[in-house]
C-alpha cells in the first residue's frame, strides 16, 4: 500500500527553508524601513529650512527657536513637525543670512544604523541648503548615511 502525502521530513525540510528565508525578508525589511525613516527625516529637515526662509522673510531675521503649536514671532518658528523632532537651531550673529539647524528624531535609536545615521545638520549660506548626516555621538556620518553627497 502506497501513501500519498509528505512525510515528516519533507515537512521539516520545507519548514527550515521558510524560517531561513523569512529571516533574510524582514531583515531586509527592517533596513527598508530604517533608510524610510532617515528618508523622512530628511523630507522634514528640507521643509523646516524652507519654513526658515519664509520665516526670515516675514520677520527679517530666522527663527532661533521652534514649536509645534503657538503664535510665531520673531524668535519662534511654529512646524507642526516639533513633537516628533528635535530642532536645535544656531544662527550666525555676524551674518544674517545664515543658519546651521540640526533636526533629531525624539524617539529613541534602537538599530546600529538609527544611531549612526541619528540627526541631520541642515546649513544655509545665503538661502543655498547643504545637509549633514550626524552619529548619535556627533560624527560626521555623511558617507554613510547619504551616498550620493
Amino acid at each position: 500500500m502506497q501513501f500519498k502525502g509528505f512525510s515528516v521530513l519533507d515537512t521539516v525540510v520545507a519548514l527550515a527553508i521558510s524560517a531561513i528565508l523569512a529571516t533574510l525578508a524582514y531583515s531586509s525589511y527592517q533596513s527598508h524601513i530604517e533608510k524610510s525613516d532617515f528618508q523622512s527625516m530628511l523630507e522634514v529637515a528640507s521643509r523646516f529650512a524652507l519654513n526658515q526662509q519664509r520665516h526670515r522673510m516675514g520677520f527679517s531675521t530666522y527663527a532661533s527657536k521652534v514649536d509645534a503649536t503657538g503664535q510665531e514671532n520673531n524668535n519662534t518658528l511654529i512646524f507642526p513637525d516639533a513633537d516628533q523632532y528635535k530642532f536645535k537651531v544656531d544662527k550666525n550673529q555676524t551674518n544674517i543670512q545664515q543658519f546651521v539647524a540640526t533636526v533629531t528624531p525624539i524617539a529613541p535609536a534602537h538599530s546600529s544604523f538609527q544611531q549612526q545615521c541619528r540627526s541631520i545638520r541642515v546649513t544655509s549660506e545665503q538661502g543655498v541648503l547643504s545637509y549633514r548626516a550626524i552619529s548619535q555621538t556627533g560624527g560626521d556620518t555623511t558617507s554613510q548615511c547619504l551616498p550620493h553627497e
